[in-house]
C-alpha cells in the first residue's frame, strides 16, 4: 500500500491531494495546525490527521519518523503562510513567520522525510507562480520565499536523485481556494486566470504520479509571467 504524507494536508490544496491518494487506496497522513479542521468527507476515505508545528525542526523530525517508520512513498509540503508588505511593516515577526513556513518547512520535512523514502518515492512542494517572477528590488517578500522554495527543491532533487527519489516543485497561480478568498473579501473572481482548486488538484496530483519536475500553471499566467521578466527595467518598475 503507498503511503503519503502530506504536510498542510488538513485544509484547501492538501487536503484535495490528500483525498485523491485516498480514493486509490492509499495510507493517508496528514499534518496541521488544527487537524480537528480536517473535514468529514476525509475521515471518512480514512485519513488521519496530526499536529505539528512545520517551524520547529525537532517536532517535525519526531512525526515524520513515527508516520515514516515503514517508509514513505509521497511526501507533500502544503503549508505556507501569506503576510503583505503592510502586515511586515507592522510586525516584522510576519515577515519570520512566512520565510520559515514557506522556505525553511520545506528543508525540515525534507532532511527528515528523505532517509525513509522509498526508491521510486517523490517529495514535493507547493509553491506559487509569484516565485517565477524576476528578483527585482520592488517585488515582495512573499515572491521572494517562493523564489526560495523553487530553487531550495530543485536544489534537492540532485540529492534525492542518489536515492532514486524524485523531486517535482509544484507552481500554481491563483487557485480559487478558501484562504485566497478570504484574502480578497469573500470573492477572488476577479482574480486573472483564476483556476479551481478542484482543477488544481487534478493537474498536481497528475504531474506527481507522471514524475513531473515541474508543474507550472495554468499556462496562460505563466506566459505572462515569462514575457513580464523579459521587459526592460523601466516597464517593469511601473508594477511597483
Amino acid at each position: 500500500m503507498k503511503r503519503v504524507l502530506i504536510i498542510g494536508g488538513t485544509r484547501g490544496m492538501g487536503l484535495g491531494l490528500a483525498c485523491a491518494y485516498a480514493r486509490e487506496g492509499a495510507n493517508v497522513v496528514v499534518v496541521g495546525r488544527d487537524p480537528s479542521c480536517l473535514s468529514d468527507a476525509a475521515v471518512q476515505l480514512g485519513i488521519s490527521a496530526r499536529q505539528s508545528d512545520v517551524t520547529d525542526p525537532t517536532q517535525i523530525q519526531a512525526l515524520v519518523c513515527e508516520v515514516g517508520a515503514e517508509g514513505l512513498d509521497r511526501v507533500i509540503y502544503s503549508a505556507g503562510y501569506y503576510a503583505t508588505s503592510k502586515q511586515i511593516q507592522k510586525d516584522h515577526s510576519a515577515l519570520e513567520r512566512m520565510r520559515a513556513s514557506n522556505v525553511a518547512g520545506i528543508q525540515h520535512v525534507f532532511d527528515a522525510a528523505m532517509p525513509l523514502m522509498r526508491p521510486s518515492g517523490r517529495f514535493a512542494a507547493i509553491a506559487s507562480i509569484a516565485g517565477l517572477l524576476r528578483a527585482d528590488p520592488w517585488s515582495t517578500d512573499y515572491a521572494a520565499s517562493k523564489r526560495a522554495a523553487i530553487a531550495l527543491c530543485e536544489g534537492y532533487r540532485v540529492v534525492a536523485a542518489l536515492k532514486s527519489v524524485g523531486v517535482t516543485v509544484l507552481i500554481p497561480g491563483y487557485v480559487d481556494t478558501a484562504q485566497l478568498r478570504a484574502l480578497n473579501g469573500g470573492s477572488a473572481a476577479h482574480k486573472p486566470f483564476l483556476v479551481s482548486e478542484a482543477r488544481a488538484v487534478k493537474r498536481m496530483h497528475a504531474a506527481l504520479e507522471n514524475g513531473e519536475p515541474r508543474c507550472v500553471f495554468p499556462w496562460q499566467l505563466h506566459t505572462l509571467v515569462r514575457l513580464y521578466n523579459h521587459l526592460p527595467v523601466r516597464l517593469r518598475a511601473l508594477r511597483a
